[in-house]
């Protein structure tokens, strides 16, 4: 009984604590999966959306190096052009399969499509008629169909690399609300324990204090002499009460 007793206040204390930790531990699950959500989103930035706008900038880039080439092998009738062509190419399909291996959405398989069939229409076109010496008809060829689909290919590109921005910035500003929404977690988890452990802290010191104040002023009485007061009546069941 008198061990039943001595187990009382402090099972209160152990359940004022355990109720704290059990917040305490709350926060820092919610914190944890927070944080990996926030990596992952970072890990998808890194990884997918930068990787995918350097490779269409580049792609960009290169066709437009092609294009160029081409001008100059028919304004300076220099094979040196078409050398410089053919080596833009090989680049530009090693840049093609790397955009398909870091997205493989319709828009971009449509791309690429687009990109190949224009490929393979100047090699089929311009470069075959401008090695078999009809310059007319390779650069009719050229500045008819194969230039101006480059420019509308110029401008698909354009456009995937500002939906790349788009979706980029949508997952820094989600990093940024879960980073603000954890501080604020912390900090209001931080006031809250304070308060909790506070009010804990003073519940429990009044629980011991005032069964103890009632037995001294009843003592105090009865020095005096006075027998006449009530019994005392203490309804409390731990070892204080007792």
């Amino acid at each position: 009984m008198g061990e039943y007793l001595m187990k009382s206040i402090r099972s209160k204390i152990l359940i004022s604590l355990l109720f704290v930790i059990s917040f305490v531990f709350i926060i820092i699950i919610y914190n944890y999966f927070s944080l990996k959500s926030m990596s992952n989103d970072t890990k998808e930035v890194s990884e997918q959306y930068l990787p995918q706008f350097v490779t269409n900038e580049n792609l960009s880039s290169n066709i437009e190096n092609q294009v160029r080439a081409i001008n100059n092998l028919f304004l300076f009738n220099d094979n040196t052009y078409k050398d410089e062509y053919l080596q833009l190419k090989e680049s530009g399909q090693a840049l093609q399969n790397k955009l398909m291996q870091l997205s493989n959405s319709e828009e971009t398989t449509q791309l690429i499509n687009e990109i190949e069939e224009w490929s393979q229409y100047i090699e089929d076109e311009v470069i075959t008629y401008y090695d078999g010496g009809n310059h007319y008809q390779a650069l009719r060829s050229f500045k008819n169909e194969a230039q101006p689909v480059s420019q509308e290919i110029l401008e698909n590109l354009h456009t995937l690399t500002e939906q790349i921005e788009e979706n980029t910035s949508a997952s820094i500003q989600s990093i940024n609300d879960k980073a603000e929404w954890m501080a604020g977690i912390g900090f209001s988890g931080a006031v809250l324990v304070i308060i909790i452990g506070v009010t804990a802290a003073f519940l429990m010191a009044r629980m011991i204090v005032t069964p103890v104040k009632w037995v001294t002023n009843f003592m105090n009485v009865m020095e005096t002499g006075d027998m006449t007061q009530e019994n005392l009546q203490i309804k409390a069941k731990d070892e204080l009460g007792q």
